[in-house]
């Protein structure tokens, strides 16, 4: 049964994601990137326990150097139930509710690919998305490779550095 409902969603995602990935996925994206074009940032916490003391030491190395950029960090194994569908998808209001926040990039710190986190992103329609997987291509436009071999990395440096030649400061 469980294999039904993940092939189900695949399919629900897939079909839903179809226009916002075509649309965003024809437009070039050519970096650098100001980074004064980024106002809004959802970071995505990983799902491994282990990994987010990392994530919020990642999220307040960011909040030093971009100073500009407001951020908002989500939880998605903290997300209500009454916020997913019966897919345990993001549900529309969810959806509709974060959309507000009219987030310019986002940046899932997760090591593996999760189906609802692409969902989201897409729904959200998110300028600029960030994973670590090049398999996670289609729902993502940048991707920052991270050593596989070392499984429990206790930092994020790693991003921040590629950050700064991604999103360059005014005078950099």
């Amino acid at each position: 049964m469980a294999d039904l409902k993940a092939s189900l969603t695949r399919i629900f995602v897939a079909w839903k994601t179809r226009r916002f990935l075509k649309e965003f996925n024809e437009r070039p994206v050519s970096f650098p990137v100001p980074a004064s074009t980024v106002k809004n940032v959802l970071v995505i916490l990983p799902r491994q326990v282990e990994h987010v003391d990392a994530a919020m030491a990642l999220v307040r190395q960011l909040r030093n150097y971009y100073t500009e950029w407001h951020y908002m960090v989500l939880d998605m194994d903290k997300i209500m139930k009454d916020k997913l569908n019966r897919l345990d998808l993001p549900n529309d209001q969810f959806i509709e509710e974060l959309s507000k926040n009219k987030f310019d990039f986002s940046l899932d710190l997760n090591s593996h690919f999760d189906i609802r986190i692409a969902y989201l992103l897409s729904m959200l329609k998110i300028e600029y998305r960030l994973h670590f997987l090049p398999a996670a291509e289609k729902y993502y436009n940048i991707i920052v490779q991270m050593n596989m071999d070392n499984s429990h990395f206790k930092n994020f440096d790693f991003v921040v550095n590629s950050l700064k030649t991604i999103f360059v400061k005014k005078g950099q």
